[in-house]
């Protein structure tokens, strides 16, 4: 009774852990205590009853079935939430008051009992791993929510929960709890075969977990939660011979016999996993547990006898309470008093089982169930409750059942025994409508005929089954399918991404429930906004010494500049592609106000500078220094000291950064991988503050190729942060002039030029790279690099603009332009029509090479105010608003110099025949001469087709008359010139 309390009235007691503390650990070993010495103390059920009383008075506010970790004064403190370990010997001492007093009394201790163990199923255990949980505030995506306290792993109790509860995800928990001593001992304690405090990512490779994890320095070592694995695995073997608890126990003891020359008094209550001792002296509450461990056998009976008489001879008055109760509840373990209360399990319940002829046909749908296959394991009486599913019900081993009405409904049979237990079974019955109806559907948005701009757009449309339900609607638009969702009533919707301009059918198709469908079309026609100058930009991320600038996309941007300068200063400018709608502004100064500017290359040119937006920097309040402590040439480990020089805390932190590495582990914090090397690092719990003028440190280590960078475009909650480091940064290079599939004349003079800039030091060359000729690069102002060189063959240019730094790192950029002949056109085509019917045509086109050396490979891109239907000789690709794009066929791929190649085509039009126009050819213009042939239907008048180049009309011999009327429809003041020639 040394640590019992009352002060927290009459009827309640505590286990005082410290002044006026109780924590349930204690509590829990008390109630156990307590049971097992009812057979020596006359008052032990009044003392647990009052432990009982305490317990219930302080529910954890999680799950008020289990308590309340830690009481200071009679009030719940630090969380008023819950401790596993706790939650698991107050649910065993419950079952074994049962087992010594019954459940007939006061407290139906049984009762009890079953509801704290189903509560710490539910709520101490993680049902993804099966591992108990720290506790039930360890919550879903919560950092603990993956770890685990080895000391926890009570697996006596486990054993016999399953019993009382018949819960079999026990066995689960149990296999699991072994799972994890096995993977301890193999992988991370070889030699010793101790198993750390806590162990961490049990959901995929679990660890032991790191310093201050959760409690202190030796978190991930054999200490003072651990120390009590030895006598929770012991119980388990002793009471249910399960070898792995021998296995585990038995490497152990013989690693501890041979550490200390098997004298118990060189025990060190602690070790690290890798053996090494943490002091030079001992207590019960590591002695008690081994000598527990060492009861798996005779052989180490010297060992155990050496290990109780230096428990038994410690005295009771120099130990606290935690090792006394340790030490207590070992006594009676090794004194041969600890039992496992038993249960009876309830007898299985009966089986339900049925069969139902038919379970699908039409309205009226005569079904027949027959229940005679369902069991009782004990032979007792069934009773027969039926539910057809459609709000009618019968009785009996066998029934017939009529529905009327077309569904699907589920059949549902409940058979109960004598003594109440039931089973149930089910069938699904298909009922169908002889005379189905389909679905109907109209489209509600957009409508038909509408011009919208690029993004998303609305689908909405109005679906409805007069027989049954519409279970689907899915839009079709540009060959995607979209699911709609039923949002209301009769309406379906979703959204499209309408991301290139062009005309567009929109299709909804409905489905009903028999399958049936019906469908509704809109046509639509989506725009591109003109190309203009930013309007919509903003800076993030800022920083003491650097931040960014964001902007809103422009449509049709070829390129992007944006220039920088602190108030009153030089510009300096950066120029990036349109893929590109940020820059990160770097080399700034704290508390400094600068300027920046946008402006945008659209395809007609550059628009003017936007205008000018002033930010001001803040105080140099954070900054990181990166320091690597090992490097075996594919791999690191580095540390990241974060420091804050501001007036007030960080209260919690997140980093991100770009590394060229591939982390594989990391202390300290969490971590997460973003792809492209960019990493995300938040705070341990234990180590969210960072005081003024303090700084928290975490680790990685990593692998790489190459060179070991530092990181770079590192912020700290959002803001821009600088970490230090004697290691380089790779320079940024953009191509700013020509731009990526611009066309030159050969012979020209081009000029090449490039932004070049380095975040931690200077760009001391730029070298342009023209189809593997380097011409070197003049810097002429800023961050500008410029060099020339002609070109002198017709075809494509690959240009590499390479930027080196003075640490001697590289970054590139790469274009392609083309290079045309500059004896006129190196490229011309011709357009035939073959054949036209006044709403459709075909025609061949034939392109020819003017130039001085062959074509590989072509592609025409072209305007045509027709729809192409079918094509040969090629392959090609509507891009919308009459806009083609046709490639080689492979075999025509190559046009000789002087050469042509042809392909043809059919297409509907309505109008005036137009050969193709804006066209290019691998990038260069190219023009069409036409000619036009009409086939003439003889006796009939034929007119020919509108247009304005010349027309061969081919007409056919009239046999029915001495002449032959051809007419043309002319535009005022037309000039027509009529040539007849005889074809014999």
């Amino acid at each position: 009774n040394a640590y019992l309390n009352s002060s927290c009235g009459s009827n309640q007691l505590y286990v005082e852990a410290w002044p006026n503390n109780n924590v349930s650990e204690g509590l829990g070993y008390g109630m156990i205590i307590t049971a097992y010495m009812a057979g020596y103390d006359p008052n032990a059920q009044n003392l647990f009853d009052k432990l009982y009383n305490f317990y219930k008075a302080h529910p954890s506010n999680i799950n008020p079935k289990l308590m309340a970790w830690n009481q200071d004064n009679c009030t719940s403190v630090n969380g008023v939430d819950s401790a596993s370990d706790g939650d698991i010997d107050i649910a065993y001492g419950l079952l074994l008051a049962h087992a010594q007093w019954g459940s007939a009394g006061a407290i139906d201790y049984l009762t009890e009992a079953e509801n704290i163990i189903n509560a710490i199923m539910a709520d101490d255990v993680n049902h993804e791993t099966w591992s108990v949980k720290l506790g039930d505030w360890s919550s879903p995506g919560s950092y603990y929510y993956y770890s685990t306290r080895p000391s926890d792993f009570i697996i006596d109790h486990f054993r016999a929960f399953e019993c009382a509860v018949s819960d079999p995800n026990w066995t689960n928990v149990i296999n699991t709890c072994y799972n994890l001593v096995d993977i301890m001992q193999t992988n991370h304690s070889p030699v010793a075969k101790l198993i750390p405090d806590f162990i961490k990512n049990v959901n995929t490779t679990p660890v032991p977990a790191n310093a201050n994890f959760l409690e202190g320095p030796y978190d991930g070592d054999y200490y003072y939660n651990s120390c009590r694995v030895p006598w929770r695995l012991g119980t388990d073997y002793l009471l249910s011979g399960d070898t792995r608890a021998k296995d585990a126990l038995d490497a152990m003891t013989n690693w501890l016999k041979s550490t200390t020359n098997n004298n118990v008094n060189n025990l060190s209550n602690g070790y690290l996993l890798n053996g090494t001792a943490i002091y030079s002296w001992n207590d019960p509450a590591y002695l008690a547990p081994w000598a527990v461990a060492a009861m798996t056998g005779s052989a180490h009976q010297t060992w155990l006898n050496d290990l109780y008489n230096s428990v038994k001879n410690t005295s009771f008055s120099s130990m606290g309470y935690y090792e006394n109760s340790i030490k207590m509840i070992c006594m009676i373990v090794l004194s041969g008093n600890y039992w496992s209360p038993t249960c009876t399990p309830p007898p299985p319940p009966p089986t339900a089982a049925f069969t139902a002829t038919p379970t699908s046909g039409f309205a009226p749908l005569t079904v027949s169930f027959d229940a005679t296959a369902s069991s009782d394991p004990n032979g007792s009486t069934l009773t027969y409750a039926w539910d057809f599913g459609d709000g009618n019900s019968g009785n009996g081993v066998t029934v017939n059942h009529t529905y009327t009405t077309f569904g699907t409904f589920t059949a549902t049979l409940t058979v109960t025994n004598n003594n109440g237990a039931s089973d149930t079974e089910t069938a699904t019955i298909t009922v169908q409508n002889p005379n189905p109806i389909p679905p109907t559907i109209s489209i509600t948005a957009p409508t038909d005929g509408s011009v919208h701009s690029l993004g998303n757009i609305a689908l909405e449309a109005d679906a409805s089954d007069t027989d049954g339900n519409v279970v689907s609607v899915d839009f079709s638009v540009d060959g995607n399918t979209l699911s709609a969702s039923n949002t209301s009533g009769n309406l379906w919707t979703t959204n499209w991404n309408a991301d290139t301009p062009g005309t567009y059918t929109i299709t909804a198709t409905a489905t009903d429930n028999e399958g049936l469908t019906s469908n509704a079309s809109v046509v639509i026609t989506v725009e591109a906004p003109p190309c203009t100058n930013v309007t919509n930009h903003w800076i993030s991320n800022l920083g003491s010494t650097s931040a960014v600038v964001n902007w809103d996309a422009i449509y049709g941007a070829k390129k992007y500049k944006v220039r920088y300068r602190e108030l009153g200063g030089s510009w300096t400018p950066i120029t990036v592609n349109a893929s590109q709608t940020n820059v990160l502004l770097t080399g700034l100064s704290a508390e400094t106000t600068y300027q920046y500017q946008i402006k945008v290359k659209c395809p007609s040119g550059w628009t003017t500078w936007n205008t000018k937006t002033n930010f001001t920097t803040p105080a140099n309040d954070v900054f990181g220094t990166f320091t690597v402590t090992s490097d075996w040439g594919t791999g690191y480990c580095a540390e990241i000291t974060l420091t804050n020089n501001g007036t007030s805390a960080i209260n919690g932190w997140t980093l991100d950064f770009d590394l060229i590495a591939s982390i594989t582990s990391l202390w300290n914090g969490t971590w997460s991988s973003n792809g492209s090397n960019n990493y995300t690092v938040n705070d341990a719990g234990w180590n969210a503050n960072i005081p003024a003028g303090g700084s928290v440190t975490f680790g990685f280590c990593a692998d790489y190729s190459g060179t070991l960078m530092p990181p770079y475009n590192a912020f700290l909650n959002g803001m821009s942060i600088d970490i230090n480091s004697s290691l380089p940064i790779p320079p940024t290079i953009a191509i700013t002039a020509p731009n990526n599939g611009d066309s030159f004349p050969e012979n020209s003079v081009i000029t090449l030029t490039a932004d070049a800039s380095d975040p931690n030091g200077t760009v001391s060359s730029v070298d342009f790279d023209v189809n593997g000729t380097i011409y070197p690069a003049v810097n002429v102002s800023g961050n500008t690099w410029e060099a020339t060189y002609t070109a002198a063959t017709p075809g494509n240019d690959i240009i590499t603009a390479i930027a080196t730094d003075n640490d001697g790192n590289t970054a590139s950029d790469v274009i392609s332009i083309t290079i045309t002949s500059s004896g006129g056109s190196s490229v011309s085509g011709h357009f035939h029509v073959t054949s036209n019917w006044g709403t459709g045509y075909c025609a061949n086109v034939t392109i020819t090479n003017n130039g001085s050396s062959a074509i590989n490979g072509w592609t025409l891109i072209f305007d045509l105010n027709a729809n192409i239907t079918s094509l040969w000789n090629g392959t090609w690709t509507n891009n919308g608003s009459n806009n083609y794009t046709v490639n080689d066929a492979g075999w025509n791929a190559n046009i000789p110099a002087g050469g042509s190649r042809t392909f043809g085509f059919c297409a509907s039009y309505s109008g005036t025949i137009t050969p193709p126009t804006n066209a290019t050819l691998n990038g260069m213009p190219i023009s069409f001469t036409a000619t036009y042939n009409m086939i003439g239907n003889p006796g009939q008048t034929n007119q020919a087709v509108p247009h304005y180049l010349s027309e061969n009309l081919t007409i056919q011999p009239n046999i029915t008359n001495d002449e032959t009327t051809i007419r043309y429809t002319l535009n005022e003041d037309s000039q027509v010139r009529l040539v007849l020639l005889n074809s014999t």
